[in-house]
């Protein structure tokens, strides 16, 4: 016929493609597909007749489909689905009556599904289900009371849940969870008061979560967080003052974000960040000087991205952005696929002092979100032998072996000497930033150590 099905909600479940579609005898309701004509079926009439139970927030949690659904008697309600008539069925429902708990944002951690719901005892809050009955449960009734705290934005990082939320007293800020209610805390109140900063487009970039948010001093900045109170901070003011530049569009492409911000002086344009201030530039300046081409609809596919830009002649028209990473950051400080050891070029083993090697590991602490392993080269060793660098960090019996442990899995190093003991870091490209290393050295590479 002449009218669309209304298909949406594509969601890839082992194979099996889950969607909502509606057809004239049954409204809108939740369908499968393995591809062909006679495997593209109606799952179930979960709203009977010519009502639709309008499938949402369709997941896939270890095999298993979750959605939202209305059957037209409990409101909508949290569903699961195995793709059989049979084994499409209400999980809990969380409101009894007609209104229904409404959940939202559907988030997967592990089996475990998280989302925000109403039960009209306390407001909207975070819930969490495993799929079942009684393990369908509230998590954490973080505004007190019938008031919503209104989680928002569930973005699962490492197996912690972050989102945005308002406790009634902070306005709504940075919140994590891991699953219980005392682990489910306020991440930083970075706007003091009831307003709060209003953090939105969060992000998972390389374990580091990112999302812009308001404070007094900067208006609308790109911020990032580890989780922790003092790792949580703004990555950089691009527009000084109090506007702000209001970063939209956030895409990760190949572990870099690229997003549209304004900083005053080139209009709105292409910008991309590691998520550490150095590491945050403009990209592009389409439409050259003081006007904006104002990018939209980024898309991240394979080494291109595209978007949607007006350079001030053509219009709105669908740009490219190819391997813009390798294009736009000095090879020394590309993120390379294996571990790589870098050597300051003519460096001479013996200088007085020795040198030092410190490898700063990706791993999260209380206060920091990087710590180091330190060791001493012999004093035979220089940038013109690769060969005995490598033997050094495989030789067991030598006082640095341990060393030769941690290098097979770290992307990227860099060796000073001793005097500059504050700047002796080896480190990811964006941590290597973040100390105030992008001093313009050259640096040699030697080889990929595959210890």
């Amino acid at each position: 016929g002449i009218l669309d099905s209304n298909l949406g909600q594509l969601t890839n479940v082992n194979g099996t493609l889950f969607f909502a579609a509606g057809d004239s005898g049954t409204g809108i309701e939740l369908w499968k597909s393995n591809g062909t004509n006679g495997g593209t079926v109606r799952v179930r009439d979960i709203n009977a007749g010519a009502a639709s139970s309008s499938p949402s927030g369709l997941i896939n949690s270890k095999g298993i489909l979750f959605f939202a659904a209305n059957d037209g008697v409990n409101g909508i309600e949290l569903w699961r689905s195995n793709g059989t008539l049979g084994g499409t069925i209400l999980v809990k429902d969380i409101r009894t009556g007609p209104l229904g708990s409404d959940p939202v944002g559907l988030s997967n951690v592990k089996g475990i599904v998280f989302f925000a719901a109403n039960d009209g005892t306390t407001g909207r809050e975070l819930w969490k289900s495993t799929g079942t009955t009684a393990n369908t449960l509230l998590v954490s009734d973080i505004s007190v009371g019938v008031v919503s705290s209104n989680p928002a934005e569930l973005t699962n990082i490492k197996g912690t849940i972050f989102f945005t939320a308002n406790n009634g007293v902070n306005g709504t800020e940075i919140w994590k969870c891991n699953g219980s209610a005392g682990g489910t805390i306020m991440v930083k109140d970075i706007r003091t008061g009831a307003l709060g900063s209003g953090p939105t487009q969060l992000l998972n970039l390389n374990g580091l979560l990112v999302f812009t948010a308001y404070e007094e001093t900067g208006g609308v900045e790109l911020w990032r967080s580890n989780g922790q109170f003092a790792g949580t901070v703004r990555v950089k003011d691009i527009r000084p003052g109090t506007l702000g530049s209001v970063p939209t569009n956030l895409v990760n492409h190949n572990s870099t974000l690229y997003f549209s911000a304004a900083d005053g002086i080139n209009g709105r344009e292409l910008w991309r960040s590691t998520a550490f201030g150095v590491g945050t530039v403009l990209a592009a300046d389409i439409n050259s000087g003081v006007g904006s081409s104002n990018p939209a609809y980024i898309v991240s596919s394979a080494t291109t991205l595209f978007f949607a830009a007006n350079d001030g002649a053509s219009g709105n028209e669908l740009w490219t952005l190819s391997n813009p990473v390798a294009a736009s950051i000095p090879p020394s400080f590309m993120r390379p696929p294996g571990p790589l050891n870098l050597l300051p070029p003519n460096f001479r083993g013996g200088q007085n002092p020795p040198a030092m090697l410190v490898i700063l590991e990706s791993k999260a602490t209380n206060s920091e979100p990087f710590f180091a392993k330190q060791i001493t080269f012999p004093r035979n060793i220089d940038s013109e032998s690769p060969a005995r660098l490598a033997n050094v960090l495989r030789e067991p019996n030598r006082r640095n072996a341990s060393a030769a442990t941690h290098l097979s899995s770290k992307p990227l190093i860099r060796l000073a000497d001793a005097p500059n003991a504050k700047q002796t870091v080896f480190a990811p490209d964006a941590v290597f930033a973040e100390f105030g290393l992008l001093d313009g050295t050259e640096w040699l590479p030697l080889e990929a150590l595959n210890t």
